[in-house]
Formats: structure tokens, sequence, C-alpha cells
């Protein structure tokens, strides 16, 4: 996890701040989950129309998994995935 108080700057988006350092590699965001920084671009961040996310894609499939995990593990204690009601 990277310390904020290293990022000098905040750069105003669209809907809010992001956290945007300028490196050897071009600018960087740093995710709000995770603290790391990463490229700012649709390779490492979702992308909707000229917008881009908070966190990081890693951060958001993990996030999504365990929502699914949770739903499943609801299910399976209840008795639905064998037609049981």
């Amino acid at each position: 996890m990277v310390n904020s108080n290293n990022f000098g700057s905040l750069k105003r988006i669209r809907k809010g701040f992001r956290r945007v350092v300028e490196t050897e590699l071009g600018e960087e965001q740093v995710c709000g989950s995770c603290g790391e920084l990463w490229p700012t671009d649709a390779e490492f961040f979702n992308m909707s129309g000229n917008c881009m996310g908070y966190e990081c894609k890693a951060c958001s499939i993990e996030r999504k998994l365990a929502r699914v995990a949770r739903a499943a593990s609801l299910v399976k204690g209840v008795g639905i995935e064998n037609g049981e009601r």
C-alpha cells in the first residue's frame, strides 16, 4: 500500500477528485481500494465513456467475486440450490 502523504497533487476530474502522480511511466492514479499506483488507462481502471473509475480492475473484480460468494453461501444455507422452497 502506498502512503498517501507521498502524493503532492489531487487532480480534479468529473464528479470528484483523484490522487494522480506524474512518474517516469507517465500519469498514474492511486486505487481507492488498495492504495496502489496504476497507469491511468483502460488496462488498469474501468472506463465509462470518458470517465475513469476510482478503483483498479483487480479490486473491482475481487469485490464482485466476494459479493457472488456471499450470495452463494446464503443460497446454500437456505437450500434453494436443490429446488427446495
